[in-house]
């Protein structure tokens, strides 16, 4: 089982040894716990059982006196000889600083218990902590260029830190949470996974390996591509060094033609703005330009003129006091009555 909590190489410094338990300095205690239990166990697991359960120690008649060791049963010399050993065992994996915290105590349990308490607290303190650790939990994702490996090590940190606390989690629902917290990337690789892999018998050992090979595949497919496209641009960069320069007079042509074209499209672009500007006058003219009466009346009769005929020509257009004809008759008249 990985640790309950990130510990450093360097923090190990003691309990390696097959022979000596693990010392604990106040730090890491949950590692510690783990560690001392299987190493109990390893020597004796009646050494565990009396440590984990309560040992009472045998009374006289009255059970308030203790007995003296020569008047205990056999059994219960032999529970008395496993107290002596695990309560050994436990002052030995402790630091002075914590070994004055037990010191006082009689019993193996008794020790357990004082140092449960005091590092893993109260059932308060315990059931804060696993709603923080199941936060953690709901929440997990695979952070951006992360490994496989230490996605997995963050995993196991948070999870055996829940079922340290008393939390129990099916081997189906580890893997699903990981295949879920899994990126973009991955979905193909989940999605083949959960097709053609029986969940509730995957260990998380097995999907931890399908995942690397298939992140190591992905990392190799990756440097190919990337080594092709810096083929690609040495090769463009050689063909561009390659190639002939450009003439002094083909550069100056070129700067000619480049100058010519900027010349046109400054003229083209004075002249759009003058008619725009010309367009916006007469716009805002006719804008300001009252209506008359007068143009209306003009408007008017000259409809009219051109409905009516005269009596006199029988023309339209006009009426017979407006007649040409009728005028050149009256100047006519006019002439021969001054001659006479």
């Amino acid at each position: 089982m990985a640790l309950p909590t990130h510990i450093p190489d360097d923090a190990i410094c003691e309990g390696l040894s097959a022979n000596r338990p693990p010392l604990f300095k106040g730090l890491h205690y949950n590692f510690w716990k783990r560690r001392m239990m299987i190493y109990l166990q390893g020597i004796d697991i009646e050494l565990w059982e009396v440590t984990r359960k309560p040992f009472v120690s045998p009374k006289k008649e009255d059970k308030i006196t203790p007995k003296e060791f020569c008047d205990l049963e056999p059994e219960e010399k032999r529970l008395a000889q496993l107290n002596a050993k695990a309560l050994n065992h436990l002052q030995c994996g402790l630091s002075p600083s914590e070994f004055n915290r037990i010191c006082n105590l009689s019993t193996a349990y008794e020790v357990w218990s004082k140092l449960e308490l005091t590092y893993e607290g109260t059932n308060q303190v315990k059931e804060s902590k696993i709603n923080m650790l199941i936060h953690d939990y709901e929440l997990f994702e695979m952070n951006p260029d992360e490994s496989i490996k230490d996605m997995f090590t963050r995993f196991t940190n948070i999870t055996n830190g829940l079922i340290s606390l008393g939390k129990i989690f099916t081997n189906e629902e580890l893997v699903r949470k990981i295949l879920r917290c899994l990126p973009r990337e991955y979905d193909a690789k989940a999605t083949a996974i959960v097709e053609a892999r029986d969940l509730s018998t995957l260990e998380l050992d097995m999907l931890l390996g399908s995942l690397t090979t298939y992140e190591l595949e992905m990392k190799r497919k990756k440097k190919k591509k990337d080594d092709e496209e810096g083929a690609r641009k040495k090769k463009a960069l050689a063909l561009r060094a390659s190639s002939p320069p450009t003439t002094d007079s083909e550069g100056d042509s070129s700067k000619d033609d480049e100058e010519k074209l900027e010349d046109e499209i400054a003229l083209v672009s004075r002249h759009f703005n003058s008619l725009m500007k010309k367009k916006k006058q007469l716009f805002r003219r006719s804008q300001r330009k009252p209506f008359k009466a007068k143009d209306a009346k003009e408007n008017t009769s000259k409809i009219k003129e051109n409905e009516v005929t005269c009596y006199n020509c029988n023309q339209p257009g006009h009426i017979k006091p407006n007649c040409p004809l009728l005028k050149g008759k009256k100047i006519r008249k006019k002439k021969a009555f001054i001659a006479t």
